[in-house]
């Protein structure tokens, strides 16, 4: 198992009027680590699940007020049904 560090850009602050314009995720699982990014076309329901497989906690910097609830309205995933989401500020 292991962690991710997300992070979403958006047009603006609700998911009820703007929308995501990248998702960025870099997961860490001991000494392996990838960067999965999502922009456009590729900012869908199935590629969020297969980008955090075998993660067991996300980091966001908005911890769970921004990015997690965004998500949630935008693609219809619950990332804290499935995931641990956590604030961790200052990552670089």
């Amino acid at each position: 198992m292991g962690d991710a560090y997300l992070d979403i850009e958006t047009t603006g602050l609700s998911w009820l009027d703007a929308e995501i314009t990248v998702i960025g995720i870099y997961v860490v699982n001991g000494k392996d680590s990838r960067l999965v990014q999502m922009v456009g076309r590729d900012l869908t329901k199935g590629n969020l699940i297969e980008a955090v497989e075998g993660v067991q906690t996300i980091y966001t910097y908005n911890g769970s007020r921004l990015d997690p609830p965004f998500i949630h309205g935008s693609l219809g995933i619950y990332l804290e049904a499935i995931i641990v989401v956590t604030a961790k500020c200052g990552i670089a």
